[in-house]
């Protein structure tokens, strides 16, 4: 099941792939396409979830590696870095407070549980840092990755279309919009963008990542 699993989720990427290249449309993210044509297998097949994931896990096992890589495109836009510092820093904190305050305001509006909105929270951070930040705030971890997953989909799939309504022409802000609210996957899709955005939304996937966690951890120490 191992190699079923591994094999049909190639397969499908392989195939959105050649969707998004034949239609050449933003909304065909191939996460998206792939992820939705192995849900419909597992929901017509006898193939089950349990079985799918033996094998459909060993490519997730696989991103760390392929984050680290994510330091070679920063290194040769160090220049650019230093010199967009602030406004780096400053769009990673707007990115976090307005995500913070839509989720709360959400979930007021929409009256769900104090636990379903520190589950909704750090759905713009990547998985890993997510599932420690819920847990910190003693929301539910498992439904954290589903929203963070959603989030990355969502994305990458609406920001190329909002950046071309807003006639967002910069490099460096397509990047850090791109990785500090949709992390691994908007930071793909900001690489397919250019070397420039690719490497600017890696650097905001981790600054975002790791601002969160630490001021999780600040208002843990003060209010629980």
């Amino acid at each position: 099941m191992i190699i079923l699993g591994l094999s049909l989720t190639i397969f499908f990427y392989i195939i959105a792939l050649q969707i998004k290249k034949s239609f050449n449309n933003s909304l065909l993210n191939p996460v998206l396409v792939a992820a939705t044509g192995i849900i419909i297998t597992i929901l017509v097949t006898p193939l089950s979830y349990e079985e799918y994931i033996e094998g459909g896990k060993l490519i997730g096992n696989s991103l760390g590696p392929v984050v680290v890589l994510l330091a070679i495109p920063l290194y040769r836009h160090r220049d650019t870095i230093k010199k967009n510092l602030l406004p780096i820093m400053i769009g990673i904190l707007v990115s976090i407070v307005s995500s913070v305050m839509m989720v709360v305001g959400f979930s007021k509006l929409f009256g769900f549980s104090n636990e379903l909105m520190m589950t909704l929270l750090p759905k713009s951070i990547t998985t890993p840092m997510a599932i420690e930040v819920s847990a910190m705030l003693k929301g539910i971890p498992d439904i954290t990755v589903i929203t963070v997953i959603i989030t990355g989909i969502l994305g990458a799939t609406i920001a190329p279309v909002v950046m071309k309504l807003g006639k967002v022409k910069s490099e460096v802000s397509r990047g850090i919009s791109m990785g500090a609210t949709s992390h691994g996957i908007g930071t793909s899709k900001a690489m397919e963008m250019s070397d420039e955005a690719g490497a600017m939304s890696g650097l905001a996937m981790g600054l975002t990542g790791v601002t969160f966690v630490l001021l999780t951890s600040v208002f843990v120490l003060i209010f629980y």
